[in-house]
């Protein structure tokens, strides 16, 4: 008889679910900004701060979008993405109250945006869901860089390897997360497979 896998899970409280999800978003975030990413971008202060947000918007919009797909109950993923996109923007921007409620507004319109265009976000078709994400970092790049569109060819092609990692890391969360049923959905807890 072989030996069987074990494998091992994690339960989650809501609030580690939560800061366990900002912070993968805000990993794949920083690897975006990396000068080996946007090196090639030749951006000054106000085109960088613009890059900043459409970047943190497209990661949250790629992750949320991955996590809306799953099989836990809609209330809860409902409840899991507006705390997400808050403890996001709290992460990389800090606690500006002002400032969170805009960006919360900005990604709202994004991920409507985005609903509409990249239909195949979810990740059920892997080589449309890819096309999709270098159309994401050609729309990034083309929001803060004046050069034409053929001269920004190797940056969309690395930011799009950024874009696909953050893909592939919310889709495998979002696939191994399961609600712990023996909790009520007013306090959901999280049963995560490693």
């Amino acid at each position: 008889m072989a030996l069987q896998e074990l494998s091992a899970k994690l339960q989650l409280k809501f609030g580690e679910y939560i800061e366990t999800w900002s912070g993968l978003l805000s990993e794949c975030y920083s690897r975006g900004l990396d000068k080996s990413v946007t090196g090639d971008l030749d951006m000054d202060e106000e085109a960088l701060v613009k890059y900043s947000m459409e970047l943190a918007s497209v990661i949250l919009v790629i992750g949320m979008r991955l996590w809306m797909g799953c099989k836990v109950q809609a209330e809860v993923k409902e409840k899991v993405r507006l705390a997400v996109v808050d403890a996001f923007y709290r992460e990389i921007y800090g606690s500006n109250g002002e400032f969170l409620a805009g960006c919360a507004d900005f990604f709202s319109e994004k991920y409507k945006t985005f609903a509409e265009l990249c239909p195949h976000l979810n990740g059920k078709d892997r080589e449309k869901q890819r096309m999709e994400l270098v159309g994401m970092a050609r729309y990034i790049c083309a929001q803060v860089s004046a050069k034409p569109e053929e001269r920004n060819v190797g940056v969309f092609e690395r930011l799009g390897v950024v874009l696909d990692n953050t893909a592939i890391i919310s889709a495998r969360l979002s696939r191994n997360t399961s609600l712990d049923i023996q909790f009520p959905l007013a306090k959901p807890k999280f049963i995560v497979q490693k």
